[in-house]
């Protein structure tokens, strides 16, 4: 094992973190919208993470020094999962040394910070703040670094680190493991020009956002910060009541604005090799691929069922996630308007954004059966979108389907596949393995949280509602999702949970983060013996 090659990478990976920080410390300013009565918290607490942070980088390079640059297999496996635990445990630490409060009169824990910095770097977009519009319990800054986080964390550390250090076959290796083997076989300058096409388009289509949120009355600080949040698929927010918020302001165009993030949260779910293509004037690689259009049509198909269904049980009502009325008492809610919210949670679920602009949780059961299910599927592989990906689950259908051809048609050969490329029995053996351990992680972890968590939460509905509610927050961690339902709704978070449960559900957002093999590899003894 290249120990020496690791601690160098993890000391880069520091640095990294740490320049980060920076970022955030101009939006306590004045010009920018910072008081600095309730900013010089934040700030502090930013320049102390910088220095902590800073100091581990140099820590690690001392003891990378000399290293040598051929990085093998298991030096690989190692690098990604400890890259991604250090750099959630170095973001915790603006929420620590600030004094961030959770509530009011409640600062955050060890528990709650590293809860909230694996939220946001794995971009699942569980919080256990309970007011963010209250610059005295959460800075502007410190806010505004909860953000960032979903930036860093939407492409990859590891695919940042590689389009801007290349790093040789240290590279080729770790995007080959970040990118989920999406790449082609090539050069480690090939894989260093796909990471730096990666992040341009990641980039690009932030700043696109941006701009265009801004042309519809978003104020700059909001519309970055929503960018951010929805092209990561994360699902922060900086209000409260999270995108339904712009529904309250009576000056937006809430509806334009709720489309122009589902668009973008498409976009952030598609594989961005395929947005390469699109960008390069090719779009039939787009239609093409069999993976984008079964994506394509399972968020068209659940949302029409959601909206025929959501109709006859009139779901939807007039005040979304806020309190306050978003359509005059005169105006009957019409057809499109709820179309549109069918189609923003439902797009926000799949993609496993969690921005939220109804209390989904209180509609019919089909719906709600439909979010866990779209919840547990998610994007393409390549995009920023978590859950199990919509290429295993057509690929493990499209097994089903020839394994029940065999009982009537034994003698029948087929050729496994998916568009052109053919699969091999390896390839099946492994998605079929993956989905048996997400289920036996998902159910491990109900039970485990159960017991833990007391049922003093639960007054109203008993045991029934409790499991319902877990279960669907830890699939929700599992896949990066968000929001569960009942007490850990749309408009509730974490923050009433015990700390273990925190821990424990911290790691599981790692380990769906990535794809549940590379954390687990790295705690088990056999994996650091020769």
């Amino acid at each position: 094992m290249n120990f020496r090659l690791i601690f160098r990478i993890l000391g880069i990976v520091s640095f990294f973190v740490a320049g980060a920080m920076l970022l955030a410390l101009p939006w306590g300013h004045s010009r920018f919208g910072g008081d600095w009565s309730y900013e010089k918290p934040g700030v502090i607490g930013l320049l102390l993470s910088f220095l902590t942070a800073s100091a581990v980088g140099a820590f690690f390079a001392y003891l990378g020094r000399n290293a040598s640059r051929v990085l093998l297999r298991k030096e690989a496996l190692a690098i990604v999962p400890l890259s991604w635990f250090l750099a959630i445990f170095l973001a915790a630490l603006p929420y620590l040394f600030s004094g961030t409060f959770r509530a009011e009169g409640v600062t955050m824990s060890l528990g709650d910070a590293f809860f909230e910095s694996a939220s946001g770097l794995t971009t699942t977009g569980a919080t256990v703040l309970t007011e963010l519009e209250a610059p005295e319990l959460v800075p502007r800054t410190i806010l505004f670094w909860r953000l960032l986080t979903h930036f860093m964390g939407g492409l990859g550390i590891m695919v940042f680190f590689v389009a801007i250090l290349g790093y040789g076959t240290v590279g080729k290796r770790i995007m080959a493991l970040e990118t989920g083997g999406t790449t082609a076989a090539g050069t480690w300058l090939h894989y260093r020009q796909f990471a730096l096409t990666l992040a341009t388009i990641y980039i690009g289509l932030i700043a696109l956002a941006t701009v265009i949120l801004c042309a519809l009355g978003v104020s700059p600080y909001d519309a970055i910060c929503h960018a951010f949040s929805t092209l990561s698929t994360g699902g922060f927010s900086t209000f409260n009541a999270s995108v339904g918020h712009f529904a309250a302001e009576t000056q937006l165009n809430a509806p334009l604005i709720e489309l122009v993030i589902i668009f973008f949260m498409i976009l952030g779910g598609t594989n961005f090799v395929l947005l390469y293509f699109l960008v390069m004037r090719k779009p039939g690689e787009l239609f093409r691929d069999t993976e984008w259009r079964t994506y394509i049509a399972i968020l068209a198909g659940v949302t029409l069922i959601v909206f025929t269904s959501g109709l006859i049980f009139h779901d939807f009502d007039s005040f979304g996630t806020t309190d306050t009325p978003l359509h005059s008492a005169s105006r009957v809610l019409l057809p499109w308007d709820a179309f549109r919210q069918s189609l923003f949670q439902v797009t926000s679920l799949m993609t496993t954004t969690g921005f939220v602009t109804d209390e989904f949780e209180k509609w019919n059961s089909i719906s709600l059966l439909l979010f866990l299910v779209v919840g547990f599927i998610g994007g393409c592989i390549g995009g920023t979108a978590g859950g199990v990906k919509v290429a295993r689950i057509v690929v493990s259908s499209k097994a089903f389907r020839l394994e029940l051809e065999k009982v009537y048609r034994p003698n029948v050969v087929r050729t496994k596949q998916i568009g052109s490329v053919a699969l091999d029995d390896s390839v099946l053996y492994g998605i079929v393995a993956y989905l048996f351990f997400m289920i036996v992680a998902v159910v491990a972890v109900t039970f485990l949280v159960l017991v833990i968590e007391p049922p003093t939460l639960w007054t109203e509905g008993g045991e029934p509602v409790r499991l319902l509610d877990l279960f669907s927050s830890t699939l929700s961690m599992f896949n990066n999702v968000g929001p569960g339902f009942g007490v850990l709704g749309a408009r509730q978070n974490y923050a009433c949970l015990t700390e273990i449960t925190k821990l424990i559900y911290s790691f599981a957002m790692i380990l769906g983060r990535l794809d549940l093999y590379l954390p687990i590899l790295i705690c088990s003894p056999n994996f650091w013996r020769r």
